[in-house]
């Protein structure tokens, strides 16, 4: 007889419950490969069109009209993307010169600050960027005829990823949001 199987059929809570788990760590380790992956593919992008570019424009005198443009998008999308990845694993600089020097308790009320003043900017990020998606989908960038709503939906999608990592840390990530 199956240990996990009850006698009616289906499985028993606990370990129906640790099915979630793994497929969640499952998710959560494609999506940070998915993140990270995109992250070094528009880096590359960039980094390849600026330097075509420049040699076209310098060396043939004949500059591509949209490189410019495509380089922008690329570094907007990366910029957020990196954002997230580093709101993941505790990452972003800090100035922690007063933080160093409050005592233990201070240091955990100002962890708490620090979250709350994070997380209602991510929620304000959030909800603002995606008015500045809906307000921009009837424009269309220059040279690549995109919609500029497009460009900009990495502002709420980053500010939602963002805030999911700030309420539900990665366990690699410090428990202090200050602290080394």
């Amino acid at each position: 007889m199956n240990p996990n199987k009850k006698e009616g059929g289906g499985t028993r809570p606990a370990t129906a419950f640790w099915e979630v788990r793994i497929m969640l760590k499952k998710i959560d380790r494609g999506l940070d490969l998915f993140l990270t992956l995109c992250g070094s593919l528009l880096f590359f992008i960039a980094m390849v069109i600026t330097a075509v570019q420049v040699f076209l424009r310098y060396a043939l005198n004949s500059p591509l009209f949209w490189a410019e443009e495509l380089a922008r998008l690329c570094f907007l999308w990366m910029i957020y993307i990196g954002s997230i990845l580093a709101i993941r694993y505790d990452k972003h600089m800090v100035v922690d010169i007063l933080y160093e020097a409050l005592p233990g308790w201070g240091k955990r009320i100002l962890d708490k600050v620090v979250l709350v003043v994070v997380g209602v900017f991510l929620i304000v990020l959030t909800k603002e960027g995606y008015g500045l998606v809906l307000a921009e989908m009837t424009s269309v960038t220059p040279a690549m005829q995109v919609k500029v709503g497009y460009v900009y939906a990495i502002i709420p999608l980053a500010g939602l990823a963002m805030l999911l990592y700030l309420v539900f840390p990665h366990k690699s990530a410090k428990t202090s949001s200050l602290s080394e």
